[in-house]
């Protein structure tokens, strides 16, 4: 088989670390992030501050002199904890968010693009479903996923005549072991039950491969699918 030369970005955690762990049993894993976690020798780590335009493009001139060529980049950085709960619009609350869930595509982006002249890439963007309807979660973050939207369709538009794809996936509630979800669990299992019963039609947790599924077919078994958004939520957007 093949193998893929893959860039995660916030791929030391949650989501982007399950997302790391099964592509990096079959391919060549070049991870961005501010926190190091590895598992075997198919991981290469860079420690980025992709909110920094310098280290993002100072990450990416390093990877250059090691790959010629990315084929996939799952971007999956952010963040849904803000740094002032009780004032939703403070300024540096909403900047906060900003820098952690759109500013941190941006700078990878504008990065890759300068690097590796654009190059035919597969990019997929981790949204949420915050970003299309008004749930428990901060304002900051729904408006910086509700941007991040905006500007990856642009973007598929813009770079379609260079075959840089991009898509996005758009997961619900995930549960994964030590995440949100899984703390509020512990906590207090009756309230989540009830939450998940309430607002999910199909009464169920998103589990992290059926994430890394919709990758897979994205980047394995599709020529014409750009400036989509897959929406995987049990209904809960419906």
């Amino acid at each position: 088989m093949f193998k893929k030369n893959i860039l995660i970005s916030g791929g030391s955690s949650g989501l982007g670390f399950e997302i790391v762990k099964y592509f990096s049993k079959l391919h060549n894993i070049y991870v961005f992030s501010r926190k190091k976690r590895t598992l075997n020798s198919n991981i290469n780590f860079f420690s980025v501050d992709l909110s920094d335009e310098h280290s993002s493009l100072n990450a990416f001139e390093v990877l250059k002199k090691k790959i010629s060529k990315i084929d996939l980049i799952v971007c999956c950085a952010g963040n849904s904890k803000g740094i002032n709960k009780n004032n939703i619009l403070n300024k540096k609350n909403l900047i906060s968010f900003f820098n952690s869930n759109l500013f941190t595509f941006t700078n990878l982006i504008n990065s890759y693009l300068k690097v590796f002249k654009k190059k035919k890439t597969n990019i997929i963007v981790i949204s949420s479903i915050a970003s299309k309807k008004i749930i428990d979660a901060p304002i900051g973050y729904s408006l910086a996923k509700n941007n991040l939207d905006f500007i990856v369709r642009i973007l598929a538009k813009k770079f379609a005549s260079n075959k840089i794809k991009f898509n996005i996936i758009s997961p619900g509630n995930i549960l994964i072991k030590n995440n949100n979800w899984f703390k509020k669990f512990k906590k207090n299992s009756k309230y989540v039950k009830n939450y998940i019963k309430n607002n999910v039609p199909l009464n169920s947790f998103v589990q992290p491969k059926e994430i890394i599924n919709i990758i897979r077919l994205l980047s394995d078994e599709t020529q014409n699918i750009t400036g989509g958004d897959f929406v995987v939520d049990g209904g809960q957007t419906l």
